[in-house]
C-alpha cells in the first residue's frame, strides 16, 4: 500500500507541476516557479516512471497471488 500511495502521489505531484506555474507567483515563490517552469518535462518522466514502476510492482502482486489461488483450487 505505500508504494502505491507513493507512486500515486509522485505522479499526481508530475502530473500538476505545470499548474504551479499558475499559482505560485499568487503565493510568492517565485524560485518555485522558475524550478518547476525549467524542469516541467523531467516531472513528467519522473511521473511516467514512477507509474510503470507502480504498474510493474502491482502486478507482480497479482500474479502472485493469481498462482496461490490456482494451487489452492487444484488442492
Amino acid at each position: 500500500m505505500a508504494a502505491s500511495g507513493t507512486t500515486s502521489t509522485a505522479a499526481m505531484i508530475s502530473c500538476c507541476a505545470h499548474y504551479l506555474v499558475n499559482v505560485a507567483p499568487v503565493l510568492g515563490a517565485t524560485g518555485l516557479v522558475t524550478f518547476a517552469t525549467q524542469y516541467q518535462v523531467e516531472f513528467f518522466w519522473v511521473g511516467l516512471a514512477f507509474n510503470a514502476a507502480g504498474i510493474a510492482y502491482i502486478g507482480n502482486k497479482l500474479w502472485k497471488a493469481t498462482k496461490e489461488h490456482a494451487q489452492c483450487a487444484h488442492a
